[in-house]
């Protein structure tokens, strides 16, 4: 598990940002925020760490300021299963519901957009057609079942939870597909 250092000052920052390229942006929104709180301009936080756009820097400082390190390292530690814009949505939320926030997305896999409304203060709507169809599949098939529907676009995505290779098999004969090769 990696920890963020105590940093001492603008100098400090920068060397443990240089120390760790390429760095994870949780490494950046630290460094960002840390050289945020300390009142160095935007342009000059970017010259500094080398981010040529704006808006990334925007989004690691305001990150970076409104997050405690411990939700950095939260996000640092789920590589792949937290994203840039589930902590920036999440950053928008009050400070006493950014840990929770987090740890439900580890768990429950919310898609950025509903964080997006939950930060903005809407309730994510639950289609209750789609959940029906969800509880009704995963009976059907035996396995759990999760279906996100995009009302705009009018697309959506199935996915299916297998707990082995077996299992994986098994769903692949029950859609129709026979393996030649042998595990």
């Amino acid at each position: 598990m990696q920890i963020l250092p105590f940093l001492t000052d603008e100098q400090d920052a920068l060397e443990y940002w240089q120390d760790n390229q390429p760095a994870h942006p949780a490494v950046a929104a630290y460094v960002a925020g840390y050289l945020a709180k300390h009142k160095v301009s935007n342009k000059e936080s970017r010259r500094l760490m080398g981010i040529e756009k704006v808006y990334t820097m925007t989004h690691y400082r305001r990150i970076g300021t409104r997050l405690s390190s411990h939700c950095l390292e939260i996000w640092l530690n789920n590589p792949g299963r937290i994203g840039t814009g589930h902590v920036r949505a999440i950053s928008s939320l009050p400070p006493d519901q950014h840990e929770e926030s987090l740890r439900d997305l580890l768990t429950k896999k919310t898609i950025v957009r509903d964080l997006e409304a939950v930060a903005a203060g809407k309730e994510v709507q639950v289609d209750a057609d789609i959940d029906s169809l969800q509880r009704k599949m995963s009976e059907a098939i035996g396995f759990p079942v999760t279906v996100r529907w995009r009302k705009e676009s009018r697309t959506g995505t199935l996915s299916l939870k297998f707990f082995s290779l077996n299992d994986l098999d098994d769903l692949g004969k029950r859609l129709g597909y026979e393996s030649d090769e042998t595990y």
